[in-house]
C-alpha cells in the first residue's frame, strides 16, 4: 500500500485493509530505535464499518489488527517486516511449518492482536491478547470480547491503551469519554528487554473486513545515541498521530 492508500481517505485515519480478501499491510517506524520494556500505546481502532460509512460487501469480518514490537537485531527492518495474510494480521512470524508467505526465519519480538475470527487453537471468536511471533504461541493468556458486543464490527471507533512495564502487559479498554471502565493484565513468561521497532498491522483472509486506525500516540524510552535529544516529538501527519521518544538513562 501507498501513502495514498493510508491517508486519503479524508478523515485523518489510517486504513490498514478494505474489503477485499489477503490483504495485509503493516506500518513501522524503523528511524529509532526503542526500549522494548517500559512504553504505552494509546490509539482508537475501528473494525467492520468503515470511517466513511461503507459497509461490507458481505458482512463476514476477519481477520484483524496487531500493535507488534519487534527485536530490531532479528531483522533489517523496512519490507521485509510485512507479514502474512488472515491469523497472521499483518505480522512477521518466526517459525511455521514449510515457511511461507510472512515467514522471517529467526525473527523475535511480540504482537498484541485484535482478533474477530477463530482460526484452530484460538480461544475464541473475539478476542485479544499476545502472542510471541517467533512460535506465534498465545503468551499472558487473552480475553475474551464476544459477550462485548460494541467492541468489534461496530460502527464506531475503540479507544484503547496498551502499557508494558517489564512484562506485565495493561490493556485498558471501553473509554467512558473521562477514563476506561476495563482493564486486564497480560503477564508474559521470561520477557526480556530488547532494543526494537515499533508498528501496526493489519490482514484479511478469506473472510474480510475494514481496519482502521486514528489517534496513534505512542511514549517509550529511545535507545541513547550521541547527541540524542532528551525528548523530541515526531509528527506522523494524519488522525493527530505522534510519538513521543524519551532517552533511556544510563
Amino acid at each position: 500500500m501507498t501513502d495514498t492508500d493510508f491517508f486519503g481517505h479524508g478523515g485523518g485515519y489510517l486504513r490498514l485493509t478494505s474489503t477485499d480478501q489477503y490483504e495485509r499491510a503493516s506500518a513501522f517506524w524503523v528511524n529509532d530505535l526503542f526500549v522494548a520494556d517500559q512504553w504505552t500505546v494509546e490509539m482508537e481502532i475501528r473494525i467492520g464499518v468503515s470511517h466513511d460509512g461503507s459497509e461490507l460487501p458481505v458482512p463476514d469480518g476477519a481477520d484483524g489488527l496487531a500493535f507488534t514490537w519487534i527485536d530490531a537485531s532479528t531483522t533489517s527492518g523496512g519490507s521485509e517486516l510485512l507479514g502474512g495474510y488472515g491469523d497472521w494480521m499483518g505480522t512477521p512470524r518466526g517459525s511455521t511449518p514449510g515457511g511461507g508467505l510472512g515467514y522471517l526465519a529467526g525473527v523475535e519480538g511480540y504482537s498484541f492482536q485484535f482478533d474477530h475470527l477463530q482460526n484452530a487453537g484460538e480461544p475464541s471468536q473475539e478476542f485479544v491478547g499476545a502472542v510471541d511471533i517467533s512460535d506465534w504461541s498465545l503468551v499472558g493468556g487473552s480475553l475474551d470480547l464476544v459477550g462485548d458486543t460494541g467492541f468489534y464490527l461496530n460502527d464506531g471507533w475503540q479507544r484503547v491503551r496498551l502499557t508494558m512495564n517489564g512484562g506485565a502487559l495493561t490493556f485498558d479498554y471501553n473509554w467512558n469519554g473521562a477514563t476506561y471502565d476495563n482493564s486486564q493484565v497480560f503477564n508474559i513468561p521470561n520477557y526480556q528487554s530488547f532494543d526494537g521497532y515499533f508498528g501496526i498491522t493489519g490482514a484479511t483472509g478469506e473472510r474480510r473486513a475494514y481496519h482502521e486506525i486514528r489517534n496513534f500516540r505512542l511514549d517509550a524510552l529511545l535507545v541513547p545515541e550521541p547527541g540524542t535529544m532528551a525528548l523530541l516529538l515526531v509528527g506522523l501527519g494524519a488522525g493527530g498521530a505522534w510519538i513521543r521518544r524519551r532517552r533511556k538513562e544510563s
